[in-house]
């Protein structure tokens, strides 16, 4: 069978799925820059106009993961992650929790970028707070050995995704890559604590997590947060052993009061880290309630005891997480993770 972008596009405008073959040959024909920006953005064009299967979404993730940057962390990890691009504009509370969760003795592997559609992407904020962010796969290891953390870049990890840069910039607005970059993780971590902003992509990433044999906690703000919200309720789907179960929580639910989305927004990357620091070293306020939700949330998801209730879940981590900051594990943990990174950054 012959393939090519003319043919392929007129398949999706009749609304045909791709094939596994298909799939395989789109993607790499767009990771090794063979096709121009023109023909990339009309494949993404019309493969949102026909709208992605979970069936699509893994066959473009294994291809990614032949050209992404070697990593083996064997043990359990779990990455907290979320699409962004809901609008807000707060701190980086993903990011945060990896730290705190990193604390209270998960084991992290984190995946993320720079910022796409917000003023600080995890990448960002990590180098501000001192995180060499160009580690590579057997030094990323070393520090998951030390630390129970890493951080992999996904323009490092990733990196043949540069070739449809541009074509998205075109498009300027999420795309397929924007449901792909969360569900790549070239660590392929056991456990996920997913944040998801677009209503619309909510049960198809939820599907293709399922369906990889994953398991933790995919959320969605009733407010159109990418995390736990504490402006209103979450909704939360649980996902462990091919079963799924959807809950809605609230912040009361925890003894947190809610607050306004303006307590939680941040700025520049500089002024994130300080923000960031500032509560990992006990600072009180609404940022610590919602960087202690999705911190239980994540922790929650490490730990995997999905036969107990989910509050409890989140309650236990909630817990953990709190004692994490208020030992100064936290910020301990920060600092010498940002030391060693560092130091072996001029090998990696």
């Amino acid at each position: 069978m012959s393939i090519s972008i003319e043919s392929l596009i007129s398949d999706l405008n009749k609304g045909l799925d791709h094939s596994a073959e298909s799939a395989e040959w789109i993607m790499g024909e767009i990771l090794q820059g063979k096709l121009i920006d023109e023909e990339i953005a009309n494949w993404i064009m019309a493969l949102s106009a026909k709208g992605e299967t979970p069936e699509e979404i893994e066959f473009f993730i294994n291809i990614m993961y032949r050209f992404a940057l070697p990593i083996n962390i064997s043990q359990r990890a779990v990455d907290p992650v979320g699409t962004g691009g809901d609008g807000f504009n707060t701190i980086n509370i993903s990011t945060t929790s990896a730290i705190i969760a990193a604390a209270a003795g998960c084991v992290v592997a984190k995946h993320g970028s720079v910022a796409a559609t917000s003023k600080s992407g995890s990448a960002d904020v990590l180098l501000e707070l001192g995180i060499n962010t160009d580690l590579d796969g057997k030094t990323n290891e070393e520090s998951v050995r030390k630390f129970g953390i890493a951080f992999m870049k996904a323009t490092k990890y990733h990196s043949s995704l540069r070739y449809a840069a541009p074509a998205r910039r075109a498009i300027g607005k999420p795309t397929v890559f924007n449901v792909l970059g969360p569900l790549s993780n070239p660590s392929k971590p056991k456990a996920f604590a997913l944040g998801i902003a677009p209503l619309n992509r909510f049960d198809l990433m939820s599907e293709v997590m399922r369906a990889r044999g994953a398991d933790g906690f995919v959320v969605r703000g009733d407010d159109g947060m990418d995390e736990i919200t504490i402006v209103t309720t979450t909704k939360v789907r649980e996902i462990y052993g091919g079963r799924v179960k959807d809950h809605e929580i609230s912040p009361e639910d925890f003894g947190f009061n809610r607050a306004s989305i303006d307590t939680l927004r941040g700025g520049l990357p500089a002024e994130n880290a300080a923000i960031i620091r500032e509560y990992l070293a006990g600072k009180s306020g609404p940022i610590r309630d919602a960087l202690l939700l999705n911190s239980g949330l994540t922790i929650a998801a490490y730990k995997g005891e999905h036969e107990k209730d989910v509050y409890e879940q989140i309650k236990t981590g909630i817990e953990s997480a709190i004692d994490a900051i208020d030992s100064g594990r936290a910020l301990k943990l920060l600092n010498e993770w940002g030391t060693y990174t560092q130091e072996v950054g001029g090998k990696a």
